[in-house]
């Protein structure tokens, strides 16, 4: 028995738009690192056809804060972008947060994995992104949905 089942969110394909590092030239190795998550930040977004309400592109882009008083070994920035369908019988109030949501989370895994790939190629240990969930995303956005319906007059 398998305990796994296909997800009603499928990335027909990703590209790489942007995959930068560069070696911060003054990090100083005796010295503690002063890498912290407010450095990051991270965008992402959805683009939708209006005649296509079971696709979308998702735009994820990651970037560790170019502070020259922080200790830290890189700077980093990446952009990436996917095709992302949902099954078309997948509840039609839910596929736009899914889309995002499920999109995001994906992406978000390639750029975790091209930014310790990146990295581990510099003199300085690699840095391995943390695991972040985009679902609280979704949340927001299906109670924005809710207080917008009740509060029509």
């Amino acid at each position: 028995m398998r305990d796994w089942h296909l997800s009603p969110v499928e990335c027909k394909n990703y590209v790489v738009l942007e995959a930068h590092m560069e070696v911060n030239k003054d990090f100083d190795t005796e010295k503690p690192l002063e890498l912290v998550l407010s450095d990051l930040e991270i965008q992402h977004s959805l683009h939708q056809g209006e005649d296509k309400p079971n696709e979308g592109i998702v735009r994820v882009h990651v970037e560790m804060k170019h502070d020259q008083k922080k200790n830290v070994p890189y700077h980093v920035r990446v952009h990436l972008a996917g095709n992302f369908a949902i099954a078309a019988a997948f509840p039609a109030e839910k596929k736009e947060m899914f889309l995002k949501t499920n999109g995001a989370s994906i992406l978000f895994g390639v750029a975790r994995e091209l930014v310790r790939d990146l990295t581990s190629r510099g003199p300085h240990n690699q840095i391995l992104l943390p695991t972040i969930s985009f679902a609280e995303v979704g949340r927001k956005t299906k109670q924005e949905e809710t207080k917008k319906q009740t509060a029509k007059p």
